[in-house]
């Protein structure tokens, strides 16, 4: 694991959980699209996508041959600049050194991740032309075979693209792909095509054909692989015994609720509902339905479309592993406020910072008066709950964002307050003070009080380049040092 700050691993998680909520917006827009023509469908759905990983085109492409010529062929192009989705027409990109190159690195299912600053003066011109100056392309395999793909393109920086966002894109391009093929299954199986059959079997969807009942009798190979399963007639017969739990996570049975699905989809034409299915070796398989009606020969079918969900769950796991490690990481078990490792990384974090303008900072060490004794009179167990108390009224006080209070160690704590001057300093001490009295927590064998207080050292002074952590905390530990033996229960200021 990289060893992230706190601030870096609360981006972290925010950066990703923005781009599984434009995942989902997107996923959204192309499954609902039943008044809007497709182009307007794919103008509105790759806005959320290209907002999401900071790019300012997105291209949907083929892979075909033109006279033994491989080559891409433009599908779709939507750009920022340009307000949308532009250059409907076919677009042929030139066969040259750069798409040739591309073309290698995507025959082997390995996504394009370039600067194009580096470029031959040729290839150069060709990225010129196309305005960017940094491409991410994700491969879109169809049986064993190059689909196509779709290219993300940022005019504005030379970069690339990041681990995360890389995994956003390849997700949001298989969804875009999708789409697409949706779109002409759709068209092609309304027009009873044999061209239909093609798209249908060479589709990166996976899709199953039902009849009136709900009897599997039909579907792609996709299906096979999203099931695991290579015997399609096994599939098909054993499809409701075999590869649906009984029942579906709201408790119906899974049987039951498909019937009332497909009298949805009959009287809707098309519904979009999430569904759990089960693999051939009993792996929980959540996926999107799209259930289609359609009819032949005066006999009504359905066609049910199958998203794969199992790469968003587990961005969504992440997400929360992430979250978890973070409270295991930097907060103190005991006491639920920030540890010492969260204390040394941050307060080093924040006067880096606050270095660049010499700006002030105050720190307080806080010590809790006669601890031991209190814990020889009442027991480990209450000198525990002392802790939290303590640890929670401290938390309570301090009401602005930057400012924290972190355990520094058994019944030391340390505040730290970046931009707080000397009077700031001294009032929130003097609150502090006040606020652990009001708890009256009973120290019968305190030699100062009949209840819990506490001795504060703060200092404050400007940062610059000079002085480090260490500095600031030993001057306010020669302040707690002084409070303590000036009596306790008090607080000692000396500036930096």
């Amino acid at each position: 694991m990289h060893d992230y700050s706190a601030e870096q691993e609360k981006n972290m998680i925010e950066r990703r959980a923005e781009l599984v909520k434009a995942l989902d917006k997107a996923l959204e827009i192309f499954c609902s699209h039943e008044k809007k023509t497709f182009e307007e469908t794919m103008a509105y759905g790759l806005r959320p996508i290209a907002d999401a990983s900071g790019v300012t085109r997105i291209i949907i492409f083929r892979h075909i041959e033109i006279n033994g010529e491989k080559c891409f062929r433009q599908l779709y192009r939507w750009d920022k600049i340009e307000g949308g989705l532009t250059d409907k027409s076919p677009v042929f990109f030139p066969v040259n050194q750069i798409t040739t190159e591309w073309l290698n690195i995507l025959l082997e299912n390995i996504c394009v991740n370039q600067q194009l600053s580096g470029k031959s003066k040729d290839d150069k011109t060709f990225a010129d032309m196309f305005g960017k100056k940094s491409v991410f392309i994700v491969p879109v395999f169809s049986y064993s075979a190059l689909w196509g793909g779709v290219a993300y393109l940022d005019n504005r920086s030379d970069r690339l693209f990041d681990e995360d966002c890389m995994g956003f894109m390849r997700s949001a391009a298989r969804l875009c792909a999708n789409a697409v093929i949706h779109n002409e299954m759709e068209r092609e199986i309304a027009e009873e095509s044999e061209i239909a059959r093609t798209v249908m079997e060479s589709s990166p969807v996976s899709y199953i054909l039902f009849d009136k009942d709900l009897q599997a009798i039909d579907c792609n190979n996709i299906a096979h692989q999203v099931f695991n399963c290579s015997d399609k007639q096994y599939l098909l017969h054993n499809f409701w015994k075999n590869f649906s739990p009984v029942y579906q996570p709201d408790g119906r049975k899974s049987f039951e609720k498909a019937h009332s699905m497909k009298d949805d989809a009959f009287t809707k034409r098309k519904i979009v509902f999430d569904w759990v299915h089960k693999t051939f070796d009993d792996e929980v398989l959540p996926v999107e339905n799209t259930l289609t009606a359609i009819v032949n020969n005066n006999e009504k079918y359905l066609i049910c479309y199958m998203y794969d969900l199992r790469s968003i769950k587990q961005m969504e796991e992440n997400i929360r592993w992430l979250e978890t490690e973070a409270e295991k990481v930097y907060y103190d078990a005991l006491t639920c406020i920030y540890n010492r490792r969260y204390f040394d990384e941050n307060l080093s974090r924040i006067l880096k910072l606050l270095s660049r303008t010499e700006s002030t900072i105050s720190l307080m060490m806080i010590d809790i008066d006669f601890f031991k004794k209190y814990n020889d009179t009442y027991g480990h167990s209450e000198g525990d709950v002392c802790l939290k108390a303590v640890a929670n009224t401290l938390s309570k006080t301090l009401t602005r964002g930057d400012d924290f209070v972190a355990r520094y160690g058994g019944e030391e704590f340390a505040v730290v307050l970046p931009n707080t001057d000397e009077a700031g300093a001294r009032f929130l001490a003097g609150k502090l003070l006040e606020n652990i009295q009001n708890c009256k927590i009973l120290h019968e064998n305190s030699d100062i009080a009949d209840h819990v207080t506490i001795s504060i050292g703060i200092t404050t002074g400007k940062t610059d380049y000079t002085r480090n952590p260490d500095d600031y905390i030993k001057r306010a530990d020669e302040m707690l040092y002084a409070s303590k033996q000036n009596g306790r229960n008090r607080y000692t200021f000396g500036a930096m």
